[in-house]
């Protein structure tokens, strides 16, 4: 069987391009979602500055910094950063994710790695490192050959198995992980514990998923084989479609902040500082009202709350400062 990749056009990240398709065929919704991309008003999935001169990128609906939304790459990217949006890495961009020179050696076109920097033997009685890592694969097209999906799941345990060298020597973005997620894996723990990373594989396409007995064997080989290799890993393999993207888009839109109703503060005694009187406050609020608060529109607490740090959340570079002024509504005398 030839390799699927041959067939098709290699663009930038990756093997993206599937020819035939025509993006009049999406789902309005998805449609609308992709021209806002391609136009940069999702606030959310802004590019950095200096994205729109990519001389890959053709600006063909008019302007600079503005992407083609009849371009499979925009597709692909937008359905890269939605799914790492609901996966909930937590990032200021997604596009320190996308694979940039992976071309015909892996069919990966974002991976990102959320880990501690320090190695646990540095942090006497700190806890194992238990490292994030996901892949995604998007295809413009209306049917996900099977193969393909094969493939996606063969390079993804190459990246986390084989020797960072040799993956090195094909892909320095990808290197660059496997590296780290190996130096991770060989961190000293104490004895009997199992390396227990989440590692979350998406491949993205733009029809509708149907499961086949054929498609469940080959995801549970696909499984099976990453699971022997790392026992101690969790391991979720998903397939999206339209639908899948589609929730994901929506998704996007729910506030990433809330108004916590019903807060009663009571004033503190002023206290003198050298930079003259400090007021303080404390407040509290009924468990209904923190209860609608945390929820999510599944009815589970929203994940998104446990993050260790909230800076973890909000990436390296924010400069936000969230306080509990910023989580009440108006006072209440």
């Amino acid at each position: 069987m030839s390799d699927p990749r041959d067939r098709d056009d290699r663009r930038g990240g990756g093997w993206a391009r599937a020819d035939g398709f025509d993006v009049r065929r999406l789902d309005t919704r998805l449609g609308d979602a992709l021209r806002k991309f391609a136009r940069q008003e999702i606030p959310l999935f802004a590019a950095p500055q200096g994205f729109g001169d990519d001389e890959d990128l053709d600006d063909g609906e008019g302007g600079p910094g503005l992407l083609n939304p009849n371009e499979p790459e925009t597709f692909q990217r937008l359905a890269v950063n939605l799914a790492l949006h609901r996966l909930d890495v937590p990032a200021v961009s997604y596009e320190e994710a996308f694979i940039e020179d992976a071309e015909a050696h892996f069919s990966i076109e974002a991976a990102a790695l959320e880990a501690e920097e320090a190695s646990v033997a540095e942090i006497p009685g700190a806890r194992p490192l238990r490292p994030r890592l996901m892949m995604v694969r998007a295809l413009m097209a209306d049917v996900a050959p099977l193969e393909e999906i094969e493939q996606f799941g063969r390079d993804a345990q190459a990246l986390v198995t084989r020797d960072p060298e040799e993956i090195m020597a094909r892909t320095v973005d990808l290197g660059r992980i496997s590296l780290l997620f190996s130096s991770m894996r060989g961190a000293p723990r104490p004895a009997g514990q199992l390396f227990q990373p989440q590692i979350d594989l998406v491949f993205i396409f733009c029809g509708e998923w149907r499961r086949t007995p054929r498609s469940d064997a080959a995801l549970a080989v696909r499984l099976s084989d990453l699971r022997a290799a790392l026992p101690g890993a969790d391991i979720r393999f998903q397939i999206w479609g339209q639908e899948e993207l589609i929730r994901a888009y929506e998704r996007v839109a729910l506030a990433a902040t809330g108004v916590l109703r019903d807060v009663r503060l009571m004033p503190l005694p002023h206290i003198q500082t050298d930079t003259g009187l400090a007021d303080g406050w404390i407040g509290y609020a009924p468990a209904s009202s923190i209860a609608k608060l945390i929820l999510a529109p599944d009815g589970l607490p929203d994940p998104r709350l446990f993050y260790d740090n909230v800076r973890h959340y909000l990436g390296e570079n924010a400069r936000l400062t969230p306080g509990a002024a910023g989580l009440t509504g108006p006072r209440t005398p």
